[in-house]
């Protein structure tokens, strides 16, 4: 059975972020989106790593992609109801 992978964007590349998206890159299901991320630094370190992916630090932006289906958020717990609520909103 072929299904569409479904279109994922990542919040966050600090800790558990790497991880996240590298497994996402590595199973055929998913298709890696882009990442919101606001430290310079680490989205450098992410466009580098997976060069062609989109990389935005305003979460609304990105989510305004209609391929993406789902969102992975990978920051530090005190952010994830408004980072969820973000995404709920959008759809």
């Amino acid at each position: 059975m072929i299904t569409t992978p479904i279109g994922i964007a990542v919040v966050g590349f600090g800790y558990w972020g790497p991880n996240i998206v590298r497994n996402i890159v590595e199973r055929p299901e998913f298709r890696l989106m882009g990442l919101c991320e606001l430290d310079p630094s680490r989205a450098a370190d992410f466009s580098r790593r997976y060069s062609g992916h989109a990389v935005e630090a305003d979460l609304d932006a990105l989510l305004l992609d209609p391929r993406v289906q789902a969102v992975s958020i990978a920051t530090p717990p005190r952010t994830h109801y408004d980072l969820v609520r973000r995404a709920l909103e959008a759809g």
